[in-house]
């Protein structure tokens, strides 16, 4: 999937979030995506991935986040469904119609008291996304063209049943903010990677390797679903 891009302020806000709400409530709403290819779309070698970072944190610095392939070769692979969306973004693409489709990244609203499924219908000439709120039952659609697939664009192939959450870089506001802590602060924080307390230049040599040697007998949360 092509690298998603997003300003540094907005991701530390993102996983600030998602730590908070893994701290204060475990689990958001239920966000749940399901896929359709239109009869005679003829997209026989339709691709479609979807991105998603997790609200279920491993770390105060870090999220989760991965990319499953749920469209290939025009056949449907796999639905998504989870209490512990942060983002998703959904990328698809078809060589043989030069075809192109990006959602950019949608931010699950946690102000939302409902779970929701949105259904995207993959036709010819449109992407067509229906959400269904399960309180009311009421419908939102929206309907987009593809855009034209450009030569730089391909996408990568993530197996749905075998692909695993991986651990975001550490962001530079969190990393500045580490910077302004102690020795004696950072040794109580929740765990940080090796390579990024090599980054704290406030800290000796020695507090450094001693912090490593504390951090390394803490534990990242692991992914929830």
């Amino acid at each position: 999937m092509k690298k998603i891009i997003i300003s540094l302020s907005i991701l530390i806000i993102l996983i600030f979030l998602s730590y908070k709400i893994m701290t204060d409530f475990q689990e958001t709403n239920k966000v749940n995506l399901s896929f359709y290819i239109s009869p005679n779309s003829h997209l026989n070698d339709l691709r479609v991935n979807v991105f998603i970072m997790k609200s279920d944190a491993p770390s105060e610095w870090y999220s989760y986040y991965k990319t499953i392939t749920v469209i290939d070769k025009g056949m449907i692979l796999s639905d998504f469904g989870s209490r512990y969306v942060l983002a998703y973004q959904i990328e698809g693409m078809s060589k043989l119609k030069q075809l192109y489709y990006n959602s950019q990244l949608l931010d699950n609203t946690f102000a939302r008291k409902e779970d929701f499924k949105i259904n995207y219908i993959f036709g010819s000439d449109f992407i067509r996304a229906t959400e269904n709120p399960t309180i009311d039952f009421s419908q939102n659609t929206e309907t987009e063209k593809y855009s034209k697939l450009e030569k730089n664009i391909d996408l990568k192939y993530y197996n749905p049943k075998t692909t695993k959450y991986q651990i975001t870089e550490i962001t530079e506001e969190s990393l500045l903010f580490l910077k302004t802590k102690s020795f004696d602060e950072l040794k109580v924080v929740s765990k940080i990677k090796s390579k990024d307390i090599f980054k704290l230049n406030q800290l000796t040599y020695n507090e450094k390797i001693e912090l490593v040697k504390i951090h390394n007998t803490k534990y990242f949360n692991k992914p929830m679903e």
